[in-house]
């Protein structure tokens, strides 16, 4: 999905603009996510292929034209230092937004499994879903197995249902925001006028 939406989305943008486009593609990210946030332990694989497909189709989307649009709204001067500055963001929010996600998977997981299955075995399956499964396989224990495969399913149907949201909520600011222009385009538009203002009073 990324790399055909990559190869078509400065088509796209050309025909018709970058904020649609760009709305387009946080509004299919929201859809992939919203479906794979509705996976089961009996989801098959078809299920995990299209909801990824589907929200790589709306990353490859979303990226070239917010990337686009950013360096465009500032001048040739201060594109380096933007460039910069743009792709910093970006590794901050892939941190913090992996460190939040995950803090909301592991809650989820370990709550879960507490209610799900007495404390000792809960508290052997604690550290994360792999364990869990290293040490139901130990023990032999089908419900400790089945409990952690419950229990972290729930934790990611959660942070994508979580991460759904602020995509869906990314679709409508991509649509309501308008990008400023850059200074040395407001300079240029203001010579412009200025020019055809004295032609005119001439």
């Amino acid at each position: 999905g990324l790399l055909v939406a990559g190869a078509l989305a400065d088509r796209l943008v050309a025909r018709a603009g970058a904020r649609v486009i760009a709305s387009l593609g946080f509004a299919l990210l929201a859809a992939g996510l919203a479906f794979g946030a509705t996976t089961s332990v009996t989801s098959g694989d078809l299920q995990a292929i299209a909801w990824i497909a589907l929200s790589g189709l709306g990353l490859g989307l979303v990226l070239p034209a917010t990337i686009d649009t950013a360096l465009a709204a500032v001048s040739d001067e201060s594109s380096g230092v933007s460039s910069g500055v743009l792709q910093a963001l970006r590794m901050v929010g892939g941190v913090l937004g992996a460190a939040i996600l995950g803090a909301i998977i592991n809650s989820t997981y370990r709550d879960q499994l507490e209610h799900a299955v007495p404390a000792p075995l809960a508290s052997s399956a604690h550290d994360s879903a792999v364990t869990g499964v290293e040490v139901a396989n130990a023990s032999g224990s089908q419900a400790l197995l089945d409990a952690v495969r419950e229990s972290f399913v729930s934790g990611m149907s959660l942070t994508l249902w979580v991460s759904a949201a602020l995509m869906a909520a990314g679709a409508v600011l991509a649509l309501v925001l308008r990008p400023r222009p850059s200074a040395t385009h407001v300079t240029t538009e203001y010579g412009v006028w200025r020019r055809l203002r004295v032609g005119c009073q001439n």
